[in-house]
């Protein structure tokens, strides 16, 4: 991933401003409070934006996981879900079908097969979603708050799973213990870079300014958990 000199603005407000980030980690954490542009810069990778100024290079074809399921998800069955995708790839309706029995039995789901979406949890949709990406083989896989639909189970389950794949994958999660097994982190504040390293590294740091805010925000100080940046 090759982030130069991005500039990005969004219904007239600032996102990024010359930011340049390079990262060649095959687990990728995003962290960051809400609205640091974490799920900004995931679109960007996409190409679902464009950027104002700047370039964003990515290898090979990526797949998008939105945060919510309902923008994800197209089709009234669950078969219809996965199979859509590899049907535009050329794959015939059997080998489509086949894929699509072997990657719900993997994920422990066989038979959800025949259900209708709208019948799922939000938990469900979220987990239909990212198999419906897994059974295109992309090069990358861009998550957009993967685990926040799921219980407990499913987030750890989800995690081993994804620590597994031989794609390269980018996540933007709140869950820090989720991300502890990435290979690099990248903490982004506001459109800016805070700090870019190991896991372990990252995120203690990133704990560290969060409990260094938190009595402010007990006596009512009015800041705000957006507003924090590394420990000085």
């Amino acid at each position: 991933m090759q982030i130069t000199g991005l500039t990005l603005w969004r219904d007239d407000q600032l996102v990024f401003k010359d930011l340049s980030i390079h990262s060649s980690a095959h687990r990728l954490g995003l962290i960051g409070a809400n609205g640091a542009g974490k799920s900004s810069l995931l679109r960007l990778m996409h190409g679902l934006l464009t950027p104002n100024s700047g370039r964003v290079a990515i290898a090979g074809p990526t797949a998008f996981l939105f945060q919510s399921p309902d923008q994800q998800i197209l089709f009234p069955t669950v078969e219809e879900e996965i199979c859509f995708g590899l049907l535009e790839l050329g794959i015939s309706k059997a080998n489509a079908q086949e894929r699509c029995k072997a990657i719900l039995n993997e994920m422990g789901c066989p038979e959800w097969m025949p259900l209708a979406c709208d019948a799922l949890s939000d938990g469900q949709k979220q987990w239909l979603s990212l198999m419906a990406l897994l059974a295109l083989e992309p090069n990358t896989l861009l998550l957009d708050e993967p685990f926040a639909s799921l219980d407990l189970h499913r987030s750890s389950q989800l995690a081993a799973r994804l620590w597994s794949l031989p794609q390269r994958v980018i996540v933007s999660s709140h869950d820090l213990h989720a991300l502890s097994s990435c290979d690099e982190v990248i903490w982004l504040n506001e459109g800016q870079l805070i700090m870019q390293g190991s896991a372990r590294e990252v995120i203690a740091a990133y704990k560290h300014a969060a409990s260094e805010l938190a009595p402010a925000n007990r006596v009512g100080s009015g800041a705000e958990p957006s507003a924090f940046g590394p420990p000085q």
